[in-house]
């Protein structure tokens, strides 16, 4: 093979490296949309959109066997979290151990801070707006918590939606569980009647599972 063969094919062989790594780039766009919808239906939809090309026929061929192998992987995991978990989350609701939140709540009384017990932990003067929407009240809870921790030299985490297995065997989901030194703390946040009587039974059944203390931020006293 002469020289320049050579060149050509190192140049041919550096394209399609480039052209994989593109395609791996937009794969990864594409199984995270389809983790977040729980769906697979777009998935080659946006594939054959985005990462096939006639102009790089031979890396969008290696691309197209790259993402049918991924298919066969994600496919098992995308379907569990769209029948499964949905169908346990039902049941959850149902059995009063996940709580029911709406994007947000127009007619609650809006004036003033929610109440909370957190003092119990010497996290003191957490002064929380009710706006009613869920996702703000949410972050500017866990934001003012991370900022008291941050100042006195408190070690905390905050992580949403997690999955708790109780001593009966079954699972609760807690809105938000706060590790503080190293300790968890299921966080709840009540806006209604309903959250609030499903706060009460959660709590017991968490104690008996060994979450001694729960806190909370209700629009209303409890």
């Amino acid at each position: 093979m002469s020289g320049i063969g050579i060149i050509a094919l190192i140049i041919g062989g550096i394209i399609i490296l480039v052209n994989i790594f593109i395609q791996f780039a937009n794969l990864s766009k594409i199984i995270q949309y389809t983790f977040a919808t729980n769906s697979l239906g777009d998935y080659w939809k946006y594939f054959f959109k985005g990462n096939f090309s006639g102009r790089a026929l031979i890396s969008s061929l290696i691309g197209t066997v790259i993402a049918l192998m991924i298919f066969f992987v994600i496919a098992p995991f995308v379907l569990y979290r769209k029948y499964v978990l949905k169908n346990d989350a039902q049941s959850q609701l149902k059995a009063g151990l996940r709580l029911d939140y709406a994007e947000s709540y127009p007619h609650i009384h809006k004036e003033g801070y929610f109440k909370t017990n957190i003092d119990f932990l010497n996290i003191k003067d957490i002064n929380v707006d009710i706006t009613g929407n869920i996702r703000v009240d949410l972050v500017m809870i866990m934001a003012k918590i991370s900022e008291f921790c941050e100042a006195n030299d408190k070690k905390v985490n905050l992580e949403v939606m997690q999955q708790v297995k109780l001593s009966n065997k079954s699972l609760a989901t807690v809105p938000v569980m706060m590790t503080l030194n190293d300790r968890e703390y299921p966080l709840y946040i009540l806006y209604t009647d309903e959250h609030i009587e499903k706060y009460k039974n959660v709590k017991k059944l968490l104690f008996q599972s060994n979450y001694r203390d729960t806190i909370y931020f209700s629009t209303e006293k409890i």
